[in-house]
């Protein structure tokens, strides 16, 4: 997934940013203060944006603000050291909000849609999926909703088998579904497939 990183402490972002990478994500920009993330938003579609809650010269107010202009476009986790305004950063439009003491593999849990304990989450908002979602990655959406195997797939896409489930394998990540169906239903929702008559 592609992320946008927003913290006013560059050792903290960079570690973080190195922490995704390790972990087959990629950082397309960071910012020093909230409000740049809709402007960053806007230029870089990423599929998450994460962000402290307090910053030296600006309190939770502008990240709220921040969450409330971006999160219709982007998923936004909120990572703080500072606890107790969780209820308040998800009434603004963020999709989960945790520690920045949590292990690393709880984070990139958080930022890739998965429940990880100590943090606190709202269901993600299925009509930003269209946003992050490749064309080919669409056409593997109406092919699995044409009830395509993944050889079909592959012939139809004119790729090799293996690269069918790879596409596959992409797109259950990004839509943060488990399974072929559950994919199909969330691209039913957004509008984004033909449905077989």
């Amino acid at each position: 997934m592609d992320l946008v990183l927003c913290d006013d402490h560059p050792i903290v972002m960079h570690s973080m940013a190195a922490m995704f990478r390790s972990h087959g994500h990629d950082v397309v920009a960071t910012a020093t203060r909230p409000e740049q993330l809709a402007d960053l938003v806007l230029r870089h579609h990423p599929h998450v944006c994460v962000t402290d809650l307090m910053f030296d010269d600006a309190g939770p107010a502008a990240v709220f603000d921040a969450i409330a202009q971006v999160s219709p476009f982007v998923d936004v986790v909120v990572l703080s050291g500072a606890p107790g305004h969780a209820a308040q950063a998800l009434a603004a439009g963020a999709t989960a909000v945790g520690s920045k003491s949590l292990s690393a593999e709880a984070i990139v849990a958080l930022v890739e849609g998965r429940t990880a304990e100590g943090t606190v989450a709202r269901p993600v908002q299925r009509a930003r999926v269209p946003y992050f979602l490749t064309e080919r990655e669409v056409e593997v959406l109406q092919s699995l909703s044409d009830g395509d195997s993944t050889a079909r797939m592959a012939e139809r896409l004119g790729v090799r088998h293996a690269t069918a489930r790879s596409h596959v394998q992409s797109v259950l990540l990004k839509l943060g579904v488990h399974s072929r169906v559950a994919a199909v239903a969330v691209a039913v929702e957004a509008g984004m497939v033909r449905v077989p008559a």
